[in-house]
């Protein structure tokens, strides 16, 4: 009978010389991200050079929230890759904190659309008066489902502002 590995097991795979030994731990751990120990492991995995492995902890750093974790996520959004930020934009956006509101608008200039869509789907969730100048400015764009997104966000947050 298999037996899964232990997340101790899956910690140490993760300092392993095989970089898809390391992807395959960091996939298992994000399985058990609400464990705090995996949880830790996955915080600290979300520095690692594999843009991989920093996707992978970024979109489960938010099953344990914590402060540092919006500090981290937040980071993440300003990431080299836009896998990376596409995780942390995502991962911010389920965390539902109020206090991501001003990187979500910052991340509205993102050059990949995805991650734009990602942070305007935060903004219609939980941002507050201050991303509506941006989110008009975003109605106006040539892509039409940013465009859309940026509508439906508007009248949400003003729904909610009533």
């Amino acid at each position: 009978m298999f037996e899964p590995p232990t997340t101790e097991r899956l910690i140490y795979l993760l300092r392993s010389h095989d970089p898809e030994a390391r992807v395959d731990a960091a996939r298992q751990l994000a399985e058990r991200a609400s464990d705090p120990v995996a949880h830790e492991a996955l915080y600290e995995a979300s520095f690692k050079r594999d843009q991989r492995i920093r996707a992978i902890a970024a979109r489960a750093l938010n099953d344990y929230p914590d402060d540092r974790t919006l500090i981290r996520l937040v980071d993440l959004l300003a990431d080299r890759n836009s896998d990376v930020r596409l995780a942390a934009a995502e991962a911010l956006r389920d965390l539902g904190d109020s206090g991501a509101t001003l990187p979500l608008i910052e991340a509205l200039s993102d050059r990949n659309r995805w991650v734009v869509l990602a942070a305007v789907a935060g903004l219609e969730r939980f941002g507050s008066a201050a991303a509506r100048r941006p989110l008009r400015k975003m109605i106006g764009s040539k892509d039409q489902g940013i465009s859309q997104a940026a509508r439906q966000a508007l009248a949400a947050i003003e729904a909610r502002d009533q």
